[in-house]
């Protein structure tokens, strides 16, 4: 109803017992009255009806732009056509990334998945903030400008429970099998349809490639594979790394309905995508095995942290390029906002790459600010060079050609780094550590890393080494899940809701690996 008492829409529901039905219907084009949600039961109902999430969304335009961000958890780039996988390994993604722009020396902040997907959203690299609202996330900002907000998700660390639906208008965490890919598909088609003429943010995360085993492989689920001590036999290593490259496959198939509806949907409006992984996985090239949690020390190699990435929109995008510029995850998020015109706010630590993903600067043309107006909207800035991740103890550096990853080794009680060079054009696998032949290569590098840090606002303290990471391992995020959720809030129904909750996000985080 209208507040003069016309009632502008009759929507008959049958509501089922606990049980949400979504209804959509057209305000008009006066904007300017005030509209009241009124039930009328034919019968008393058995329950409390309550409305949930009203939503207005701006008038329908032909010219609506629709934005999507996907994330492939656990999807190293090697294994990726175009990014070192054979051709024809993933058609689908080779295709779009041969449509778009690929970026080749794209790094990952961390090698598990709460905090890359904090980078990834917030465009914050250190940890994550365990506190709902702070800082703005991509979905709130692209909200107030008029998006309307949507996520799927599998759930687990990247759920309700970290906060990660905060600025979503609606939010959908998938609770079923990992690899059940394709009806997650179909409901993102669905929503990119219904999303024809409204400004559209659509954030797309699955968990396709993050099996533990094949099912069939008691050792795996006996033993866990990648957690602690677990090393397994060489025969085992080909098995899983076989099986992964199944799921990758079988992932880029299913994803291919997706990519289509794309393609429909920028014939009539303009779209953007970002697709890329929040890690890879491991397979003892470096002593780890999966995420590496196994080996004596958690590894920053290219198997955990170099991802794909790929910028795709045509009209807006040139197709066929590709960059070997590192970037960052943290850099996503305030690219997509320049996108759209509008400014990152000084929380975000990333920086856009706007310029570079539109075709309006050259990538070759050096390290230095470059400023143009981007064909989606305002100006974006491109300002520094070299991609920073962490793990436990340890920071790594990756610039065009070298790769430093410096530890902080504590022993006697002296401290002390110790630090790793690559050659990634000479020795892409990182075999042949250079440290050692040119130190002064690794301490250079090593300064760059301390400055990188400086300006990432991670203090670095005296100087003499690196800072840990205090909410980079597992164990943080499982306080976490002890102490969130709104503990301050008691009563039997709050305590039952965090219950479910909990018990709900370990049988997701056991399912994934994470935990025993």
């Amino acid at each position: 109803e209208a507040d003069d008492g016309s009632e502008t829409a009759l929507v008959e529901m049958e509501a089922g017992p606990s049980r949400f039905e979504t209804a959509r219907l057209a305000l008009g084009e006066d904007a300017s009255r005030r509209v009241r949600l009124r039930l009328r039961c034919e019968r008393p109902p058995v329950g409390t009806p309550v409305w949930a999430r009203p939503l207005a969304v701006p008038a329908r335009r032909p010219e609506a732009c629709l934005v999507v961000l996907v994330s492939l958890d656990t999807l190293r780039a090697d294994f990726v056509s175009g990014f070192g996988g054979e051709p024809g390994t993933t058609p689908e993604l080779e295709r779009l990334g041969d449509e778009g722009i690929r970026f080749q020396s794209a790094a990952s902040e961390a090698t598990w998945t709460l905090p890359s997907h904090y980078a990834l959203l917030r465009s914050g690299v250190y940890g994550f903030h365990l506190e709902r609202g702070r800082p703005l996330s991509l979905a709130e900002l692209l909200a107030e400008r008029g998006f309307h907000t949507l996520a799927t998700t599998g759930g687990g660390f990247v759920g309700v429970y970290f906060y990660f639906d905060q600025g979503f208008d609606e939010f959908d965490e998938r609770w079923n099998r990992v690899t059940d890919l394709s009806a997650q598909v179909e409901s993102a088609v669905s929503e990119i349809r219904e999303s024809a003429g409204i400004p559209t943010f659509l954030f797309f995360h699955t968990y396709a490639a993050h099996e533990k085993a094949p099912v069939e492989k008691s050792w795996t689920r006996d033993r866990r594979g990648y957690l602690r001590d677990y090393l397994p036999t060489p025969a085992e290593v080909a098995e899983i790394r076989e099986f992964y490259g199944g799921l990758v496959r079988q992932m880029d198939r299913d994803l291919g309905p997706l990519f289509a509806a794309l393609r429909d949907a920028a014939r009539e409006r303009e779209v953007l995508l970002v697709l890329t992984s929040d890690h890879g996985e491991a397979f003892l090239e470096h002593g780890g095995f999966r995420h590496g949690y196994n080996a004596k020390r958690q590894s920053l190699h290219d198997e955990l942290t170099r991802v794909p990435l790929v910028v795709w929109g045509p009209g807006r995008i040139p197709g066929g390029r590709e960059s070997s510029r590192p970037v960052m995850l943290s850099d996503i998020a305030p690219s997509l906002l320049d996108a759209v015109g509008l400014e990152a706010p000084d929380t975000m630590v990333g920086r856009s790459f706007w310029p570079l993903w539109s075709g309006a600067v050259d990538e070759l043309a050096g390290p230095g600010a470059f400023s143009q107006t981007g064909a989606f909207g305002q100006t974006g800035a491109v300002s520094r060079t070299g991609a920073v991740s962490q793990t436990k103890g340890s920071w790594s550096l990756r610039e065009r050609r070298h790769k430093l990853i410096a530890t902080t080794e504590r022993a006697d009680g002296a401290v002390d780094e110790a630090l790793e060079l690559y050659d990634l054009v000479t020795d892409p696998t990182e075999s042949n550590d250079l440290a050692d032949d040119d130190p002064e290569r690794a301490h250079e590098m090593l300064e760059r890393l301390r400055e990188r840090l400086d300006a990432l606002g991670i203090p670095t303290g005296d100087r003499r080494t690196l800072p840990d990471c205090p909410l980079c391992e597992i164990k943080a995020a499982g306080l976490f899940l002890r102490e969130a959720m709104g503990e301050e809030d008691s009563g039997p129904e709050a305590e039952a809701l965090r219950d479910t909750l909990r018990a709900r996000t370990r049988a997701r985080l056991e399912a994934l690996g994470y935990v025993e």
